[in-house]
């Protein structure tokens, strides 16, 4: 769905022009767990996954669909947590990171995604030295895919014979409409 993707690429350019420490943003697809066939990526990395609640119909096609957009940060830290630790500042710098989405994306609306309320957070055991962290923030999308598709295919024709711009057919003058691909 595309304005799925294009939700993602709006928020991923938020979360890489605001937030300085995050190495690299991506599409969530459980990486942590299977990160000997993965991609090499750098942490910290944040994943986006969405998910669709209730779907509301607006007009023939069209649907406002309540949507959950999962936000991972997963940190990789060999540094420890528990208190007297020398290195603990260095161990706890995900509660800073988490701090700087909540701060980027909390209230914040788009172009592709409507406004963001943080719902929950809770960290995610992975049994490796990988820190997870799943904050969810819910917001709506609209969806008018299927209007704007139709709107794209019915072209209403003004001057009859002349040959299209997209497409190789020419018109038959007693057509008003044509149907092209766009």
């Amino acid at each position: 769905m595309k304005v799925i993707t294009e939700a993602y690429k709006e928020i991923a350019t938020i979360l890489t022009n605001e937030i300085a420490d995050i190495a690299w943003i991506d599409m969530w697809h459980n990486q942590i767990n299977f990160l000997e066939d993965e991609y090499a990526f750098p942490f910290p990395a944040v994943f986006l996954s969405f998910r669709a609640g209730e779907m509301e119909d607006i007009s023939k096609g069209d649907q406002n669909i309540d949507t959950f957009i999962d936000v991972y940060l997963a940190f990789e830290t060999l540094a420890d947590t528990y208190q007297g630790a020398f290195n603990q500042q260095s161990a706890l710098e995900f509660g800073n990171i988490l701090q700087k989405i909540h701060q980027s994306l909390h209230t914040r609306s788009g172009v592709h995604f409507g406004t963001l309320r943080r719902m929950s957070f809770a960290p995610i055991d992975t049994g490796t030295g990988i820190m997870l962290y799943r904050v969810t923030y819910n917001g709506m999308i609209g969806d008018c895919s299927i209007s704007d598709m139709r709107a794209c295919q019915q072209i209403e024709v003004a001057n009859p014979g002349y040959e299209l711009e997209k497409g190789e057919k020419t018109i038959n003058p007693n057509d008003i409409t044509y149907q092209i691909d766009c």
